[in-house]
């Protein structure tokens, strides 16, 4: 038998064959749906913003969609017909609806929370938490603030004991000190003693951070020559000297790191609830001069925003 060379040809179209067969299938992109409040903030916007922002650093992980909760749970038709990997819920009523409304979908939680019970109960959430550490804000006041030692708090108990043992914890870390306070009613706000501290620090409350109430803190304060540092940029436009935020577009992209753990395979339960990591900061520069207090050049230059320039 005479063996004859196959032709060019058939080299051709074999190495063409062996070229576009697909070595394995490529991995379909995991759906993932954001369930967002139906109020237009800003803050959502950048939450929104960071957990794009995340999956665009990881091409082909995941497809997203997004739905807006009215209330109601027709929402959760659609989403059934999605079939998501994972929920992303913005907020405490859009979680728990979430929760309610599925049976298998893991959750990824955005809300302002330190401890959750909802978390310990049900295995299908996590919990990236719109909190900041203790730590995280004294280091700040500490940097902002040099000569400040003592760390006025005032705080409604029922509330914020746990937390207020955290900022001592955390304080003492610094080799600072928290002069707590502890209020249930207007009389207590006005019997603050604000010549025991250095600056008030205030904390999410929503006894103290009434509006009214807050307005006469400030006055206090501002009488008592104490400067206050607040919890957003709304109250550094008020008259605290200082305040620091999340910074939400980076708390929307550790969410977005949860998700994709869960798609990877990891369980809810599994992943530990995250905290802040970075914080925003606005400097009234009015109420420093008012005050006789210098802000650093350092300080200034890395605000979001400062006021009375």
């Amino acid at each position: 038998m005479i063996y004859k060379k196959p032709p060019q040809l058939f080299y051709g179209l074999l190495i063409l064959f062996l070229f576009s067969w697909p070595l394995s299938s490529p991995c379909e992109e995991a759906k993932v749906v954001i369930v967002k409040p139906s109020v237009n903030a800003p803050v959502f916007a950048q939450i929104i913003k960071g957990f794009y922002r995340f999956f665009e650093s990881h091409p082909g992980a995941a497809s997203i969609s997004e739905e807006i909760f009215t209330g109601d749970n027709r929402i959760f038709n659609n989403t059934g017909a999605v079939n998501p990997r994972v929920i992303f819920a913005i907020g405490k009523d859009q979680i728990l609806t979430s929760l309610k409304n599925t049976e298998n979908i893991p959750v990824v939680g955005s809300e302002l929370v330190r401890k959750n019970k909802t978390v310990e109960e049900n295995k299908r959430l996590a919990i990236v938490s719109l909190s900041i550490e203790p730590l995280l804000r004294l280091q700040f006041v500490k940097k902002a603030l040099p000569r400040a030692q003592k760390i006025g708090i005032i705080y409604e108990p029922q509330q914020n004991s746990e937390t207020i043992d955290e900022y001592g914890s955390a304080a003492g870390a610094l080799g600072l000190s928290i002069t707590k306070f502890s209020v249930t009613t207007i009389k207590e706000i006005n019997s603050v003693e604000y010549g025991n501290m250095d600056v008030l620090l205030l904390i999410p409350d929503t006894f103290v951070c009434q509006a009214l109430v807050l307005k006469n803190i400030i006055l206090s304060s501002f009488q008592c020559k104490v400067p206050v540092v607040g919890i957003s940029q709304a109250y550094a436009q008020a008259g605290t000297i200082l305040a620091t935020e999340p910074d939400y577009e980076d708390n929307g992209a550790q969410a977005g790191g949860a998700a994709l753990r869960i798609i990877n395979g990891e369980k809810p339960a599994d992943i530990p609830m995250a905290f802040c990591r970075k914080l925003k900061h606005y400097v009234n520069k009015a109420m420093a001069k008012r005050l006789a207090i210098e802000i650093s050049k350092d300080i200034e230059n890395d605000a979001s925003f400062v006021f009375g320039e």
